[in-house]
């Protein structure tokens, strides 16, 4: 899959990817005002794989849209998606005084407002985080075809959160995300969540963020209480941020270092050691990172999802 501005798609579309060169006017008939596309080659009638190729074309959008969490905050109102431009909810809102005569009526537009850009700023940015890796690492068949898959689904999960409007669903899909690259069937506890994402980001966050392991276990506590009750008493917006750190972080270091995690029963094992001694290499023979801030700004706090 390739996605392409309006200009390379119509240099594309010639021999040889075609028979014969279409008209300008059809040319235009297919690009039409749209600004990007994904070009995907596959066989059969468009009704019959339409179906398929939807759902590779909104994980693969995913899989970039993840990559907004090394390259600037959940806050700022860009939006990647198939779902349509712009990505945006508008309410008005109304409040009457039942012991008086006040009416009050507010409106507000929240959410993905402008599209988000893949420029050169973008490209840097990536670069520097090293988040760019993700892209060799779903491709690595070096790495057994599970474990791409995996890596890719918790690339998805985290692009797909930082789109979201809705706070549980943003929330769910971290979590979701966390699970598929940490842990494995039977494993999915609070204890065992919480052990991984100590071993991958305790070295930083015992000095940067004392109680982190209680916010991991806050983190799991809320997922369940979603999940098993739905309940959502227990979700803010401080355990929907964290999630964000603790997944961007955790895919970043096993995109980074393959050879350290070369399958995930290497990354668990190794995991659970660190967690388990509460002791991490100083030599540089585990040169794991660590992006973003461990303190949130204002703007994030006040998150308007529901």
């Amino acid at each position: 899959m390739t996605f392409v501005s309006k200009s390379q798609l119509e240099s594309k579309l010639q021999p040889p990817l075609l028979l014969q060169s279409p008209s300008l006017e059809r040319l235009s008939g297919i690009s039409g005002n749209n600004p990007s596309f994904a070009i995907i080659q596959a066989e059969g009638t468009p009704r019959s794989i339409r179906s398929n190729l939807f759902f590779r074309v909104r994980e693969a959008t995913n899989i970039l849209a993840s990559t907004s969490a090394f390259y600037g905050k959940r806050s700022h109102p860009v939006g990647f998606s198939v779902k349509g431009y712009p990505f945006y909810t508008q309410r008005f809102d109304n409040f009457v005084q039942v012991d008086g005569t006040n009416f009050h009526r507010e409106f507000s537009q929240d959410g993905k407002i402008h599209p988000f850009v893949l420029d050169s700023k973008w490209h840097q940015a990536i670069s520097q985080t090293g988040i760019i890796d993700l892209f060799d690492r779903i491709k690595d068949k070096s790495l057994a075809a599970d474990w791409r898959r995996q890596i890719g689904s918790g690339a998805a999960m985290l692009g797909k959160s930082l789109m979201s409007l809705e706070l549980a669903d943003a929330f769910l899909m971290n979590v979701f995300g966390l699970e598929t690259l940490l842990t494995t069937y039977r494993q999915r506890n609070g204890d065992m969540l919480t052990r991984r994402i100590k071993g991958i980001t305790g070295w930083y966050l015992k000095t940067h963020r004392p109680h982190y392991q209680t916010e991991i276990s806050n983190i799991h506590h809320a997922r369940c209480n979603i999940v098993h009750d739905s309940d959502y008493s227990s979700l803010t917006n401080t355990l929907l941020l964290l999630s964000d750190a603790y997944l961007a972080n955790c895919l970043l270091n096993i995109v980074r270092f393959p050879h350290i995690f070369p399958d995930k029963a290497t990354l668990m094992s190794t995991l659970d050691g660190y967690a388990n001694a509460g002791n991490w290499p100083t030599d540089g023979s585990l040169p794991l990172l660590w992006v973003g801030s461990t303190t949130f700004s204002h703007e994030d706090l006040k998150l308007p999802l529901f």
